[in-house]
C-alpha cells in the first residue's frame, strides 16, 4: 500500500513487532528490510524515507527473543540494512 500511494515523505517504524513476533532473525531481518525499501522505491524514487528503529523497552534491550536477538541487535541489523 506505501508504494502506491502518493507522499512527499515516507516514515518506517521497524523492530519492535518483530522482537514480540520473533520472525526474524540476524539471516532475514536485513533482507527483508531491502526488499521492502526497494519494492517501495520502485513508485517513489525521490521520495525521502526516514525509518525509527525500535523504541526503548528495558527488558528487551539485551533479553533474546526465540530466536537470539535482542532490541540492540535489531537496531544494529536495521542501521546496517538501511
Amino acid at each position: 500500500m506505501i508504494r502506491d500511494l502518493k507522499a512527499d515523505i515516507i516514515t518506517l517504524k521497524l523492530g519492535i513487532n518483530v522482537y514480540g513476533s520473533g520472525s526474524l532473525n540476524s539471516r532475514t531481518l536485513m533482507h527483508n528490510v531491502i526488499c521492502f525499501i526497494v519494492f517501495v522505491r520502485e513508485t517513489h524514487q525521490n521520495t525521502p524515507i526516514g525509518m525509527i528503529t525500535p523504541i526503548y523497552s528495558c527488558d528487551r534491550e539485551t533479553n533474546p527473543n526465540h530466536v537470539g536477538m535482542t532490541l540492540e541487535n535489531y537496531r544494529e541489523e536495521l542501521r546496517t540494512a538501511f
